[in-house]
């Protein structure tokens, strides 16, 4: 099976270092400008975590304390859809409430945050899970493994 690294970070010097060695990147919406759009192109994927996406390049939804309600997750889903593939973000204990709130008719990626070392989302072998965070990256990134060849930025 092969796999593919991506970092998220709120720095853009990091980000850039990133990107330059090769690996997808992550950011949140609310940072974007059009210039870092047309620097990452499709290596950035862009994190909507409820401080405001004006780009409207966002397709992933943070579902975790201090960004989006894990109940609002259907609510988002509608908001976003025709952007292309959307994905949802969740820590263990918040990802089933999200995945309630979506329902059977809401497709999207899951993107559990273990942060721990885990590298597994139970009962997910294709999910993308978030197992490093920046202290153990050794940089301001935290650190996520995407199993699936098909999830795009």
């Amino acid at each position: 099976m092969s796999y593919r690294l991506m970092y998220d970070s709120d720095q853009l010097a990091v980000l850039r270092e990133l990107h330059a060695a090769g690996n997808l990147v992550a950011t949140y919406a609310d940072l974007l400008t059009p210039q870092i759009v047309a620097e990452f192109g499709t290596g950035l994927a862009v994190i909507d975590r409820g401080l405001g996406d004006p780009l409207r390049r966002a397709r992933i939804g943070d579902f975790e304390p201090g960004a989006l309600d894990p109940a609002s997750a259907g609510r988002w889903w509608d908001d976003h859809q025709g952007r292309g593939d959307l994905t949802a973000y969740a820590d263990r204990n918040d990802m089933p409430t999200v995945l309630r709130a979506l329902g059977p008719h809401r497709p999207a990626w899951r993107w559990w945050a273990t942060l721990d070392g885990e590298m597994r989302a139970p009962g997910n072998t294709e999910a993308m899970v978030q197992f490093a965070p920046a202290a153990k990256t050794g940089i301001h990134a935290d650190a996520t493994i995407i199993y699936h060849t098909r999830w795009k930025p």
